[in-house]
């Protein structure tokens, strides 16, 4: 049984069982998820998902042939555990590095950089945070391209390296141009709030290969300081951040949002539902409905786009992976 297994179910106010809990395990370790179950495991895992969720059927059948007294209807709080488990284990198992980036995005992005409340173990996203940490300064060594280009290693080795080096050139010069590829004004121009949403997504888009470079945060949090000065380290709400962002932008955003995976990319989720009411008004309701955070939630500008980056990755994941 993983070492930490126990300690998930207690910090679910759940108590491990010495009959059950082993056999449970047994399952989660050796079940293979597609990438449409990883999605439904994490919507589960942090409350979106329904009961009956049919991707859950054969991963709550397994629970059930190896525990019968166990049961998705009865125990949902045991069900989110168990699905955050899986994909702890998809991340550790280290078998498919597409699904193990996508388990981990989905767990980093759905916990929305802590400010989201009521997670059954707060401890699983943060282990996934440092996954993606740790993957980002091993990117090097995954080869890429088709089957037949990875039959050569050296080929392949190759192939990843230049994609990588053309990559961060691209993103250097947009770090050193203090200039936003989609506003085509300076970061002082676009000014702090609007830079918290717009950078992580431009950022987003010069990352060639997921999970992105070591130095996102960075590239992000200097981006903030150009726009901002003194104010760059105070948080400001959500709301306030999408609101400063023009329409025209976030229509064009919107169209490319985190489709089939947005109760897991919030701020991207918030960013739409901004559109479904006209300017000057009040679309907190709706981001609290359509997102399970307040619209007051408040996060520095930095950790913001660097929320913002990992959901436009989700996305692009989720579609690479399917």
């Amino acid at each position: 049984m993983h070492k930490h297994f126990a300690e998930w179910l207690r910090a679910a106010s759940l108590e491990p069982n010495d009959e059950t809990s082993p056999k449970h395990w047994k399952v989660i370790s050796e079940y293979l998820p597609t990438a449409d179950e990883i999605i439904s495991l994490a919507r589960f895992f942090y409350g979106f998902s329904s009961q009956g969720d049919a991707s859950l059927d054969k991963f709550g059948t397994a629970l059930q042939d190896a525990d019968t007294t166990f049961s998705m209807q009865d125990h949902k709080r045991q069900m989110s555990v168990f699905a955050g488990a899986e994909l702890i284990a998809v991340i550790e198992r280290d078998q498919d590095a597409r699904l193990a980036d996508l388990a981990a995005l989905c767990l980093v992005c759905g916990g929305a950089q802590s400010a989201r409340a009521d997670v059954p173990v707060p401890e699983m996203p943060k282990v996934a945070a440092r996954y993606i940490e740790s993957r980002t300064g091993k990117r090097a060594s995954f080869p890429v391209g088709t089957v037949e280009e990875e039959a050569d290693s050296r080929i392949g080795k190759l192939e990843r390296e230049l994609t990588i080096v053309s990559e961060e050139a691209n993103m250097l010069w947009w770090l050193i141009s203090e200039y936003s590829r989609d506003r085509h004004q300076s970061w002082k121009t676009v000014g702090l709030s609007a830079t918290s949403i717009i950078a992580g997504k431009e950022l987003a888009d010069l990352t060639r290969v997921i999970p992105g470079p070591v130095a996102a945060a960075a590239f992000l949090d200097r981006i903030v300081r150009f726009s901002g000065s003194a104010k760059s380290r105070k948080p400001i709400s959500v709301k306030e951040a999408i609101e400063k962002t023009p329409r025209e932008w976030r229509e064009q955003y919107a169209f490319k949002a985190a489709a089939g995976v947005e109760d897991l990319a919030p701020i991207s989720n918030a960013i739409k539902l901004s559109l479904t009411v006209s300017d000057g008004d009040d679309w907190s309701p709706v981001f609290g409905k359509g997102t399970g955070l307040d619209a007051d939630s408040k996060m520095p500008p930095n950790v913001l786009a660097y929320q913002v980056f990992l959901e436009r990755l989700l996305a692009r994941q989720s579609e690479e992976a399917a």
